[in-house]
């Protein structure tokens, strides 16, 4: 049985004895880089198998503008172990079907192409854990990495903020007190080239959410 953890209308609801658990903001870190988020949403404590229907899901929201060229950012924020790259993993796999996907700790970037969906895009996958300064992403080609056409997908942006362009979609995971699952918080910082808040969008998969027992209605 799943503890869960949400917010509706802004108040703090628990289920099942579990702790706590609210989505007001972004850490201050990025809120001073980036302002506060256009929408939010906190997702239940997820276990590993449910990372790879959340990443299906995301896959599910994305393509639509990488066909047309719109490319996305989205990074991931969290301490040691919570997930990040399971779940950017999860999303290579489901994107491009990619059985064995490599982590790019040592590598720092990883890039796969999506020409197949719109010329010249790309799918980088980079971890900034590593770096020693955001200097050092501008030397593995930031610019190109920027290019709006290309999905970004970043773990520990905080140490490479000044480096980045503003993300998409930030999620935050962090540890659930069973240690067998995440809670994910999930902030809109920008809007798509169509004007559509990414988070509004988001809510296309809503249904899913609930359905699974991972966002409360």
């Amino acid at each position: 049985m799943r503890s869960l953890y949400c917010v509706t209308g802004g108040e703090q609801i628990k289920q099942k004895n579990s702790k706590k658990h609210k989505c007001t903001g972004v850490p201050e870190l990025f809120a001073a880089k980036w302002g506060n988020p256009l929408a939010c949403k906190a997702v239940a404590a997820v276990d590993l198998p449910h990372m790879g229907e959340l990443a299906q899901q995301l896959v599910r929201l994305l393509l639509p503008h990488l066909i047309r060229g719109s490319g996305a950012r989205l990074y991931l924020s969290g301490e040691l172990g919570t997930g990040k790259t399971t779940l950017c993993q999860f999303v290579v796999n489901k994107l491009i079907g990619l059985e064995q996907v490599p982590s790019p700790s040592y590598s720092l970037v990883n890039p796969y192409s999506l020409h197949s969906l719109y010329p010249q895009a790309w799918l980088y996958h980079v971890d900034c854990y590593r770096l020693a300064s955001a200097a050092e992403l501008y030397a593995l080609g930031v610019d190109d990495l920027d290019a709006r056409s290309n999905l970004l997908l970043v773990e520990w942006p905080e140490r490479a903020l000044a480096a980045l362009p503003v993300a998409d979609l930030l999620l935050e995971l962090v540890m659930a007190p069973s240690r067998e699952q995440r809670i994910i918080k999930l902030s809109a910082l920008t809007k798509f080239e169509s004007g559509v808040i990414l988070m509004f969008a988001f809510n296309s998969i809503n249904s899913w959410l609930i359905a699974t027992g991972l966002l409360c209605t």
